[in-house]
């Protein structure tokens, strides 16, 4: 008997033609070279906490998140963990390996439940190669994750606590966010400790920052989920900052 996964297989490549078709730099692709990239992908299901890819390893596939939500990290030589990111669907996962050949730069774990495409590394490192329409959207892709990098750097000298708080829970709306109403539910588990990893302070800090956001009746926390009751409001919030939508 066919799998659930196999069931919703032609629903879920569908998925992820339109995810990498909306990509930057990928956008600009004919159609053709898209499906063909994804031609000989293989679909995979992972477990929540389950560990897609390790910093280090050989770059095997470019994996693209199809459905779910995945974590970046980093793990220090004290064995402590540092969060990096969480990665949305129609994002993929070892760009940079696919162009050098060089090992995976972060350690890949999913946040949630997920579905992921993955495209061995060696077609798709032929395909870009041979198709310059497929090396330019690589390269787009790179310079722009290069300036969000760059953003990030001047974020973190420039801007204050509250206005990079604010941005990071605008951004999880965008990729993360279910509409209830009025509200909008963020759909991960958002402990404080994660939070002051991304913005590089202490769970304090972050604490005392999201009790304003609640006081003010910005955003609603419930059991380590966080619930944006006013998002023009949290946007409000956000400064000089530009939110990436």
């Amino acid at each position: 008997m066919p799998t659930e996964l196999e069931k919703c297989s032609a629903s879920y490549r569908v998925l992820a033609q339109r995810l990498l078709g909306r990509a930057p730099g990928f956008d600009q692709c004919p159609k053709a070279t898209i499906n063909k990239l994804l031609a000989l992908a293989e679909l995979a299901r992972v477990k929540k906490n389950e560990m897609v890819v390790r910093r280090g390893a050989p770059c095997e596939h470019l994996i693209m998140l199809v459905e779910g939500a995945l974590e970046a990290s980093i793990q220090g030589g004290s064995g402590r963990r540092h969060l990096l990111t969480f990665i949305p669907p129609g994002m993929m996962v070892g760009l940079l390996p696919c162009i050098d050949d060089g090992p995976m730069v972060h350690d890949i774990l999913a946040r949630i439940p997920s579905v992921v495409l993955k495209m061995p590394a060696d077609v798709v490192r032929r395909q870009r190669a041979a198709t310059p329409s497929l090396h330019i959207a690589f390269d787009v892709q790179l310079a722009w994750r290069t300036r969000n990098l760059y953003d990030m750097v001047a974020e973190q000298l420039l801007h204050s606590l509250r206005e990079r708080l604010s941005q990071h829970l605008v951004q999880l709306v965008t990729s993360f966010g279910l509409r209830r109403g009025k509200k909008w539910e963020i759909a991960l588990r958002l402990p404080q400790a994660d939070l002051a990893e991304l913005l590089g302070i202490t769970r304090q800090s972050v604490n005392t920052e999201l009790r304003e956001l609640e006081k003010t009746e910005v955003i609603c926390i419930r059991h380590s989920h966080i619930d944006v009751l006013d998002l023009a409001a949290l946007r409000a919030r956000c400064g000089r900052l530009v939110v990436n939508n």
